[in-house]
Parts: structure tokens; sequence; C-alpha cells
């Protein structure tokens, strides 16, 4: 490693401990550790977390619904885009959607599309994904 690599990763270090402690004394500060745990204290949660079989499993679900709410984003995406692309029609059907997707922050659209179209929790990786797959490949027709 260069001496400017050196020095760019002392800082970033430097950086990361400054807002450890900040985390720390605010946590300290507010007393509540409910709204606002200790660095600490997180730290203990995680590994107790690591030592338990079902965790790993919790992983394993949520890595497959959001890699599938991705793909099927992916593929949606790209047959929608081709379609309004090659016709008129379709792209004037999916102008709406498109339309009412951007205006949106992403974080409400999301909220949005699990109420509405997804069971609560069952697929809520997916769908979060799957929402933000779609508007990034949709967003690029003309509307």
């Amino acid at each position: 490693m260069n001496k400017d690599t050196l020095k760019k990763n002392r800082n970033r270090i430097i950086a990361a401990v400054i807002w450890i402690i900040v985390w720390q004394a605010a946590s300290v500060l507010t007393g509540l550790e409910l709204v606002l745990a200790s660095p600490v204290s997180v730290l203990c949660v995680l590994f107790n977390m690591l030592t338990k079989p079902d965790t790993y499993r919790i992983i394993v679900v949520s890595m497959i619904n959001i890699i599938s709410g991705y793909l099927a984003a992916f593929v949606i995406g790209c047959i929608s885009g081709y379609l309004a692309d090659r016709y008129q029609m379709a792209k004037i059907f999916l102008e709406p959607p498109v339309a009412l997707m951007k205006s949106l922050p992403m974080a409400s659209f999301i909220i949005l599309l699990i109420k509405v179209l997804v069971k609560p929790c069952k697929l809520l990786f997916r769908a979060s994904s799957f929402g933000l797959v779609t508007l990034t490949v949709l967003s690029s027709i003309d509307t």
C-alpha cells in the first residue's frame, strides 16, 4: 500500500471512531436504551443473535426474497421497456403508473406497494426490491 491509501484508511478509521463516540454519548445523554441503543449493547445483541441458528435461516430467506424481487422486477421492467419502445400503445398504457412512481418518494412508493399488493411482512423485501428496480428500468421510458 502506498502512503495515500494508508492516510485515507487512517482518516476513515478516525472518522468512524469519532461517530461511534458521538453515538455512545447520545445514547448516554438520552438515557433511553429503547430509543437509542448504545454501540456496546448493539454489538452484544448482534453477537448473541449470531449464535442462534434461526438467524442464519432468516438471513437466507431474506436474501432469497430480495434476489427474487430484483430478478422479477428486472424481467418485468425489461419486457415493459421493450414493449413501450416497440409499441406506442404500450408506452401510452405505461405512462400513468410510471409518472405516479416518479412523483412519489421511493420509500412512500414501497410502503404503498406493500400495503396494497402484498400480504404484510410476507414478501416485504421482494416488494421493496421489485418497486425499486421496476421504477429504475421503467423510468427510462419517455413520459
